[in-house]
């Protein structure tokens, strides 16, 4: 390497030491400050790499955040670039914690399927992953409380009334308004429910909604056909 210019430089020699000795000192820094460059540069190299990847781990979180056995890969591979303890067999412990989100299935008088979420995680897997566009959904109005989903049967019958008006009694039943004189619930079809980016589970924001004031009857409930969920 030179400078273009080819100016006159001075170089600081130590005079304890010989020509030779003084070269040799410089050469050493030279290979020294060299192996420095290039440990450097494949360690930025590795870090954009692992960058990349976590921003990839990221997308797929946000799409899987539903998804337990997804979620469990997801956490593995972070271990691989070492963050956190590896989780040994997560399809075996997916199956042991699946029930968590597993809604909970009721069958009403008209012989309509109702499912019930009881969490967060368990409203977000009911919304976005178990009901399909058609599906009727409910929620009590502007209170905590759990998602409802009315399945479609598919072939063009109507949602009888009574249906409704038994998954409106469990919207209000399981929500923080049970205790009230009686509670406004919301119902729409799921294909007007969507998720707002970076929302925490259970988030949701919906269009298109009917109201129905409802008296919290837990007898009927306590009637409704419960299906346990495995």
């Amino acid at each position: 390497y030179y400078s273009p210019r080819q100016e006159n430089i001075t170089i600081p020699l130590n005079d304890k030491l010989t020509p030779l000795e003084n070269a040799r000192l410089y050469f050493k820094k030279y290979r020294k400050t060299k192996d420095s460059y290039q440990i450097i540069s494949e360690q930025l190299q590795s870090h954009q790499l692992k960058l990349a990847r976590l921003t990839e781990l990221q997308r797929l979180y946000e799409q899987e955040i539903n998804s337990l056995p997804h979620l469990l890969k997801i956490y593995n591979k972070l271990t691989g670039l070492g963050w956190g303890k590896k989780v040994a067999a997560p399809l075996k412990k997916y199956k042991k914690d699946k029930n968590r989100l597993a809604p909970v299935k009721y069958i009403s008088k008209d012989g309509w399927e109702i499912y019930v979420g009881k969490n967060n995680l368990q409203n977000d897997f009911l919304t976005f992953k178990l009901a399909s566009g058609n599906d009727t959904w409910l929620h009590a109005k502007n209170i905590r409380g759990s998602h409802i989903i009315i399945k479609n049967k598919g072939d063009k019958q109507s949602l009888p009334l009574g249906t409704l008006i038994q998954a409106a009694n469990l919207a209000a039943y399981f929500s923080k308004a049970k205790k009230d004189n009686k509670v406004l619930v919301d119902y729409t079809l799921k294909k007007y429910v969507k998720k707002p980016k970076n929302a925490k589970p259970g988030m949701v924001i919906y269009s298109h909604e009917k109201g129905l004031w409802i008296k919290v009857d837990p007898e009927e409930i306590r009637n409704l056909k419960k299906i346990s969920q495995k």
